[in-house]
């Protein structure tokens, strides 16, 4: 029998492959542009696997544009508002949808700042962030086995500070009922 995991990780690899192909040539190339490529870079890069859209997206990030287009993006990035979602997430009863968005927003930022090289911009965040996990994790135990097996891959090993969010979340496993 076919693992499962293995082929939802092939799908998982090829829409973001599609999406980045798709970024890369339709992107008029503002900072919204910039975060939309980066995150679709840094979601695709932690397969570990290269491709030619990665590598291109690499080489729009080093020339001038890129660069300018990318610290403007990180300038005005958001945190504050992605915390008050995790934050959202720790008062009361949350639906299990509402945990997952608001972790999975707050992953995509980390991908795309790993990749594009902005990880001082997001480490306070991701210190709140792996705190409140730790301290109320039970609304996260649910994503355990996601951050467990994300956890596993070479590209967060690489970056465990940046990561520690997803240690959390994935010790948050001994809260499911």
């Amino acid at each position: 029998m076919p693992d499962s995991s293995i082929d939802s990780t092939k799908d998982e690899r090829g829409i973001l492959v599609d999406q980045l192909r798709d970024a890369l040539d339709n992107a008029s190339k503002d900072e919204d542009d910039a975060i939309e490529l980066a995150v679709l870079a840094g979601l695709l890069a932690r397969f570990d696997t290269p491709t030619a859209e990665v590598d291109e997206a690499k080489q729009w990030a080093r020339s001038e544009e890129g660069k300018e287009l990318l610290a403007a993006a990180f300038e005005e990035l958001d945190l504050e508002g992605m915390l008050q979602g995790i934050e959202d997430v720790l008062e009361g009863d949350v639906a299990d949808e509402d945990v997952e968005e608001a972790v999975f927003d707050f992953d995509d930022v980390v991908a795309a700042a790993v990749w594009a090289g902005f990880t001082a911009k997001i480490r306070p965040a991701v210190k709140q962030v792996a705190k409140s996990v730790r301290q109320v994790p039970e609304p996260f135990a649910g994503l355990s086995d996601f951050a467990k097996d994300l956890a596993k891959t070479k590209a967060v090993a690489q970056d465990l500070d940046v990561y520690d969010y997803l240690l959390a979340i994935a010790d948050a496993g001994a809260w499911k009922e």
